[in-house]
């Protein structure tokens, strides 16, 4: 639909190869009409291959930043 949108944060956990998207909410915001609406297009991203890229290359990036390619 040409809406964007980019989550509070990502939680990632290595040991279980599976990640999160975080969103926070303000109890004012409608369930239906925004927060419900909001997880749709979070969900319909991650399955986007080229989504997946972007958030897999900006991982990397972090790691190799801050020299921990062998932790990993």
């Amino acid at each position: 639909m040409g809406k964007g949108g980019i989550p509070d944060g990502f939680a990632f956990d290595f040991a279980k190869n599976e990640w999160f998207v975080i969103e926070n909410e303000l109890l004012s915001h409608s369930v239906w009409s925004h927060i419900a609406e909001q997880i749709s297009r979070y969900v319909v991203s991650a399955q986007n291959p080229r989504t997946r890229r972007q958030i897999r290359d900006h991982v990397f990036t972090q790691i190799i930043e801050r020299g921990e390619i062998e932790k990993f």
